[in-house]
């Protein structure tokens, strides 16, 4: 299947929030969009950081696969680490290879930044499908993570 993958850009932000929006109606199906008010606000100051950017794959003008990548630093390694983060196919793409370039597409260019040294990422804990879809692009399972809502 013949996807392009690249940053995004500015008008990237449509179809970008229109795939997460598909994403958190099938995790949330009883809940809000949360980003329905800020999410053309956060793709802006995430696409516009030095810290951060958004991957992008897609098929004939369609955005069918993103993930979004953090650069933070790490005193401890000496250097940063990327962290990934939404990391999604549209359902209609998932099974057919996209994620596996995605994330591909997204480690080499993580090798092309001399700043990283690691490439974490974290995925719901019932998802084991997805856990070892990770493990088998060479992903160790190393920490727990734990999270606090504020809100």
């Amino acid at each position: 299947m013949d996807i392009t993958f690249r940053k995004a850009s500015v008008e990237d932000c449509r179809g970008t929030l229109e795939l997460l929006t598909e994403r958190h109606r099938e995790i949330h199906p009883d809940e809000p969009v949360p980003f329905t008010e800020n999410g053309e606000e956060l793709f802006r100051n995430t696409i516009s950081s030095d810290e951060s950017y958004i991957i992008i794959g897609e098929k004939d003008g369609r955005i069918v696969a993103t993930a979004t990548v953090y650069i933070l630093p790490r005193i401890r390694l000496g250097g940063y680490f990327a962290l990934l983060e939404s990391v999604m196919v549209t359902r209609d793409f998932r099974r057919a290879g996209i994620g596996t370039k995605l994330i591909t597409y997204v480690i080499e260019a993580c090798r092309k930044d001399p700043r990283i040294r690691k490439v974490k990422l974290g995925s719901k804990k019932d998802e084991e499908g997805v856990h070892s879809f990770y493990e088998r692009l060479g992903f160790i399972y190393k920490e727990k993570l734990f999270q606090l809502s504020l809100k």
